[in-house]
């Protein structure tokens, strides 16, 4: 085991950075590719609901200008609505939304109103509270917001899952799919043109008697069977209308409850997502905190916290699936180790400081990351120890983060990629970003906000300057979003070969 030990630093090590690169291959999604689906789904939507209104009016004015002259028929009417909804419907298709876009414009909103909420809360009264609190509490307020931290981690991802789930069916609700459903009623098509009643029995007139009255005998005994079947397809009918007006009932009050559902859900997530936000500021400060003070009293507690850690996990049973668990939450919080040093900077440059103040920071935030590293492979060295665990079980970890990269994006079945019944969750309703990082339990909507949150508080004013600087950096953002997932994509081809090998085990794996 200790040659396991000598060679973890390896697999783990470009574990974490493939799965640090896939969760801001998701933190960027949400800043960048998904305003874009946010707009173009909502200029969808109003044109289509233009167009909507406008073929409304144009039929009915049509129908007032020419009813006094021209007697319209009903039926010719409908035909003309439907040749002309036919016709923007077959103009339509070319522009459709897909499922995924609206998925994406329901977070974006849920993000907007996450964003509009935590603007309000002002960071200096925390900041003060959290600095003026003594050493003891501020050790009990670490451990439960590490604990509430990934509880909220948990619950986010559970309750987004519902509200893309209610969006689905929203969706579907009122924009089904169209369906040739041009079947007649079977009824009318064997009774239609009754040949035995149009029968001409002038042909028959040189037949023998026999046969005229087996012909006779046939047509009264079929008008009997019919005259039966007519008066049991009435009563059949009588009891379908009534049946199809309760599940009209049913369907327009269902509809009502999963309007009423869609709501609470959405304000949960809102103040679900508001509160996370809320414990990453308590992280960001406490790091600010620890960073700034010239006593070691705030580095010390970050420390101390790290050990506590190790004790609370390398001494427990785990075997080679249910360890994932444990990475997944250290590869997220590396991801947001970064996070945290990027919105440290942000704060500081609030005010104007000399480049030596940057240079402090920037080498106690090197110092704290190198103590996570050496931390997170000290508890996962002797996690493999003490439970026996190959160092070659990480290895097997990337293969299904490239499993799921891949997937994501193909367009062909399963089975014909991996050659085994894998499943990708969320797939058509997420994005790939996404996909990839729900393994991992990661949430970047809270980290998005903490980021957004803090960029309008740089000394920034509205102007053309201003627009300019930020459209640049949005611009570095997107490419530097399509850089990540194009380097992610190649790596995943690059090990595709691996996930011939893999044990069916481990396609179950993921983060609480």
């Amino acid at each position: 085991m200790l040659v396991h030990m000598a060679r973890l630093p390896y697999f783990f090590e470009r574990l974490i950075y493939h799965s640090v690169g896939i969760c801001f291959d998701s933190l960027l999604f949400e800043m960048t590719f998904m305003p874009i689906q946010a707009i173009t789904t909502t200029s969808h939507f109003i044109t289509k609901f233009g167009l909507y209104i406008a073929r409304e009016v144009k039929y009915l004015v049509k129908n007032e200008i020419y009813k006094p002259t021209i007697s319209i028929s009903e039926k010719s009417f409908k035909d003309a609505r439907s040749k002309g909804g036919e016709s923007s419907g077959a103009q339509g298709t070319e522009s459709q939304v897909t499922l995924t876009e609206i998925c994406g414009c329901v977070r974006f909103l849920v993000l907007v109103a996450t964003i509009y909420i935590f603007s309000h809360i002002d960071t200096s009264k925390v900041y003060h509270n959290i600095k003026g609190q003594p050493l003891m509490k501020l050790y009990v307020i670490f451990n439960m917001l590490e604990i509430c931290e990934r509880l909220c981690r948990s619950f986010s991802r559970d309750i987004m899952d519902s509200l893309v789930r209610t969006t689905i069916k929203i969706f579907f609700h009122h924009f089904p799919e169209e369906t040739s459903s041009n079947s007649t009623n079977n009824m009318e098509a064997f009774g239609g043109g009754d040949e035995y009643g149009d029968w001409d029995f002038k042909t028959a007139k040189n037949a023998n008697s026999s046969k005229l009255e087996v012909t006779e005998a046939v047509k009264s005994t079929f008008n009997q069977i019919k005259d039966l079947v007519k008066s049991v397809s009435s009563k059949y009918d009588e009891d379908r209308k009534g049946r199809s007006i309760l599940n009209s009932c049913r369907k327009y009050s269902d509809s009502f409850n999963i309007y009423y559902k869609f709501a609470f859900l959405y304000v949960s997530v809102v103040a679900t997502i508001s509160f996370h936000s809320f414990l990453h500021l308590v992280r960001v400060l406490s790091l600010n905190i620890a960073i700034n003070s010239p006593e070691s009293t705030m580095f010390l507690l970050l420390i101390t916290n790290n050990f506590s850690e190790i004790k609370s996990t390398v001494f427990k049973k785990y075997d080679a699936v249910s360890l994932f668990v444990i990475f997944a939450s250290d590869a997220v919080e590396r991801c947001y180790l970064f996070c945290d040093g990027l919105l440290v900077i942000l704060k500081m440059s609030t005010s104007k400081r000399h480049l030596r103040s940057y240079i402090t920071v920037l080498s106690w935030l090197v110092v704290i990351y190198g103590l996570e590293v050496l931390i997170d492979l000290l508890k996962h060295g002797y996690l493999i120890k003490f439970n026996k665990i190959r160092s070659e079980t990480f290895e097997k970890y990337n293969s299904t983060l490239v499993i799921d990269t891949l997937l994501s994006r193909a367009v062909y079945n399963v089975e014909r990629l991996t050659l085994s019944r894998f499943e990708v969750p969320c797939k058509g309703s997420f994005s790939f970003s996404h996909i990839s990082s729900r393994r991992l339990g990661f949430i970047s909507s809270p980290i998005v906000t903490l980021i957004v949150c803090s960029l309008p508080k740089l000394g920034f004013h509205l102007s053309i300057k201003t627009f300019t600087i930020s459209l640049l950096i949005w611009l570095s953002l997107l490419l530097m979003k399509i850089s990540i997932s194009i380097l992610l994509t190649a790596y995943s081809i690059e090990k595709r070969e691996e996930i011939y090998v893999l044990d069916p085990s481990f396609y179950r794996i993921g983060a609480l």
